[in-house]
């Protein structure tokens, strides 16, 4: 033998918005921790943009030879910079 629930009348609109209810507390709690979690996601991506950025500035630099020419008659001396792999 089964048992038959019915949601009608009043204690059906009752059962409805506690559902409701039930559902707008529960993204009312989950929206902080899941807005968290993007923000964290978006800090460390931006993190890594700026790191590899960093060394590849540092790559760039460590390229780049120095020439040094010493033809003046008064005493200047002139710094080339030129990639290493021109």
């Amino acid at each position: 033998m089964f048992k038959v629930y019915r949601l009608d009348g009043v204690s059906g609109i009752i059962a409805i918005l506690l559902l409701l209810t039930l559902l707008v507390v529960l993204a009312m709690i989950l929206s902080p921790i899941l807005i968290g979690i993007i923000l964290l996601i978006l800090i460390y991506l931006g993190y890594r943009k700026f790191k590899k950025s960093i060394k590849e500035f540092i790559r760039n630099i460590k390229k780049k030879k120095i020439k040094i020419k010493n033809e003046s008659q008064n005493g200047e001396v002139k710094f080339i910079l030129q990639n290493l792999y021109q």
